[in-house]
């Protein structure tokens, strides 16, 4: 999981997940706090197979998560697309 200031760069902010049960994952990381007034992320979940990597981006404003755009869908066999 990825996390970037929309509009400002807040440095390097990525933490790993865990699975904490069936279609549960889990992890911890620490965000800066901007002491200019409230700050917009986008939070990224990014899944790694063995030739793709899977990017899906979740806009994250005061107490709303939205998608941030489209994701695209692993496709049946597995493999992900890039």
């Amino acid at each position: 999981m990825d996390f970037a200031g929309e509009s400002m760069n807040m440095g390097y902010n990525r933490g790993e997940l865990a699975a904490v049960g069936p279609g549960r994952y889990a992890g911890e990381t620490s965000l800066p706090v901007c002491v200019s007034g409230s700050m917009a992320w986008v939070a990224t979940v990014i899944v790694e197979g063995d030739a793709s990597v899977l990017r899906c981006p979740f806009a994250l404003r005061r107490g709303t998560l939205r998608l941030a755009r489209a994701c695209p869908a692993a496709p049946p066999s597995g493999v992900l697309p890039s």
